[in-house]
């Protein structure tokens, strides 16, 4: 035994002890990128073990480590029976071929890029499996997963009956062609670039479902998907009535013809390049509309629209009459001939290539005007623009006439929406269902998250803030109120870092965001793991599109 400690030391420059008989090492053995070839039997490691990348074809007998094992891009083929690792096994780009019965692996276990053909009986992973990659062809009944099952890019053609993913189930770029019958996923599903056509009736996700690219052509309902419903670029011609999607309805480039009935989706619905030719009466959508590309050409009156109409290169030649927008409204390429009279948009307004000779009375604009390609003669003197105005006409010389200042009720305003007795309300960047409302303080809460309330709280004139009580919402009403000393991040550049307390810091104070919309930005958006640090150019680009985010990469211009 002391031969053996004495070459351990020599060879690799670590002391072992020994105890009742075994080898210890007390901390975290690294013998990456080394030359080491094999390691003594009964050898115990207090804390990591990390072989990756070397030239070892063999584990110990006996071998126990307390935290992970990491084994990558070595030549291990097997492990043995004995083997004990108390958190995660990384054994991705290695020969293995098998691995024992009955293994029970505390954390991870990455088999990704191997040739691996089968897994063992009773497997039990308490968090992730990684098989992507690999020439897996089907899993055993009784495999147990406790966090993510990532499958993609393997031959995988089948799952078993009953089997449950608690985390993210990941099939993307697989043969799969069905899903079995009591299939229920805890968090999302990714089926892109699969030939799934159809989903199991008892089909349960808990978070987002990605299918395009898929050979889907139908879905059943009613159907809840408690986030985000991606069927772009799939043969899928009909939606069932009564859907509720909590986040974001992709359905661009499919072979739909007709929105479904009382559809409801809590952010944006991409309808580009699709075959429909109009919007039911009772669409609910907490985000934007986008219609590109699409035969439409008319909108139902009193449509309300809680972010942007995107509605580039359809047939449409007039809006409808009270059309309500929370955003933007990008009309180029249509043979649009005339806007109302009184008409506010809360974003850009882009005309550009319409038919459009003249601008309506009482244009207010918070954001871009576009005019490019437009035979406008003249600009009417009650026209406001609060941004930039792009215009390429000839016959237009004189701005000075356009007003750059918005009246303070212009701004900040909520939409507001209802259908079969169910209220909705856009306020703060934030889309939610009204549960009761009391003078200036509404209880909300947000779609699929009905454990979850929240307080939205205003002062009457268009400031709006929520929290996860009544109190704490009314402190950042009052912190949105009133000014916010800005000076301390304005000689920062897009490469400076900063914290991620500090980032956030800066992202409120810059852009007024309460703090249960940025909590909540946190929680369900930003990438994981989190950083320690973020550059001013991360932060513009992980929140384009997110409440504030014009806002926050405007000021660092």
């Amino acid at each position: 035994m002391n031969e053996i400690i004495e070459k351990f030391k020599k060879e690799l420059g670590y002391k072992v002890s020994i105890y009742n008989g075994r080898l210890i090492y007390d901390g975290n053995l690294i013998l990456k990128r080394t030359g080491i070839r094999e390691l003594p039997d009964n050898l115990t490691i207090m804390g990591t073990l990390d072989l990756y990348d070397t030239e070892i074809v063999k584990l110990p007998n006996n071998l126990t480590v307390k935290k992970n094992l990491y084994a990558n891009y070595t030549y291990i083929t097997e492990i043995p029976d004995s083997l004990i690792v108390e958190d995660s096994i990384y054994l991705g780009n290695t020969p293995i071929t098998k691995l024992p019965d009955n293994l029970i692996v505390n954390g991870e276990l990455d088999l990704s890029n191997t040739p691996i053909t089968k897994l063992p009986d009773n497997l039990t992973v308490r968090k992730s499996l990684i098989l992507n990659n690999t020439s897996i062809t089907e899993l055993p009944d009784n495999l147990s997963v406790g966090k993510d099952l990532d499958l993609s890019f393997s031959q995988i053609k089948r799952l078993p009956n009953n089997l449950t993913v608690h985390g993210i189930l990941k099939l993307a770029n697989t043969p799969i062609t069905e899903l079995p019958d009591n299939l229920s996923i805890k968090g999302s599903a990714n089926l892109i670039h699969t030939h799934i056509t159809k989903l199991p009736d008892n089909l349960k996700v808990g978070k987002n479902l990605y299918l395009s690219d898929t050979d889907i052509i139908e879905l059943h309902g009613p159907l809840i998907v408690n986030g985000n419903l991606d069927l772009s670029n799939t043969p899928i011609g009909f939606l069932p009535d009564n859907l509720t999607i909590t986040g974001y309805l992709s359905l661009r480039c499919t072979h739909l013809k007709k929105v479904p009935n009382n559809l409801t989706v809590g952010d944006w619905v991409d309808l580009s390049n699709t075959l429909i030719t109009e919007l039911p009466d009772n669409l609910i959508v907490g985000g934007y509309i986008a219609l590109d590309d699409t035969n439409i050409e008319a909108l139902p009156d009193n449509l309300i629209v809680s972010d942007s109409l995107i509605m580039r290169r359809t047939g449409i030649t007039k809006l409808p009459n009270n059309l309500t927008l929370g955003g933007s409204l990008l009309l180029s390429g249509t043979p649009i001939t005339e806007l109302p009279d009184n008409l506010t948009i809360n974003g850009n307004l882009d005309l550009s290539d319409t038919k459009i000779t003249k601008l309506p009375d009482n244009l207010t604009v918070i954001g871009d005007l576009y005019l490019y390609g437009v035979n406008i003669r003249e600009l009417p003197n009650n026209l406001t623009v609060r941004d930039e105005l792009f215009i390429r006409v000839l016959y237009v010389r004189d701005f000075s006439q356009i007003n750059r200042n918005i009246s303070p009720q212009h701004i900040n305003n909520a939409i507001l929406l209802e259908r079969d007795g169910v209220r909705y309300i856009k306020a703060d960047g934030i889309f939610s269902v009204i549960d009761s409302h009391h003078g200036n303080v509404y209880k909300v809460h947000q779609l699929g998250q009905e454990d979850k309330p929240l307080y939205l709280v205003t002062d009457g004139d268009n400031h709006w803030a929520h929290g996860a009580t009544i109190k704490e919402a009314k402190a950042d009403l009052i912190y949105k109120i009133n000014d916010r000393d800005t000076s301390a991040y304005k000689n920062l550049s897009l490469d400076d870092m900063l914290s991620f307390e500090e980032a956030i810091a800066a992202y409120r104070t810059i852009t007024g965001a309460c703090s249960a919309g940025t909590r909540n930005f946190i929680e369900n958006s930003l990438p994981t793991p989190h950083k320690d640090k973020y550059s001013i150019r991360e932060i513009i680009e992980l929140t384009t599109g997110e409440y504030g985010g014009k806002a926050f990469a405007k000021f660092f211009k």
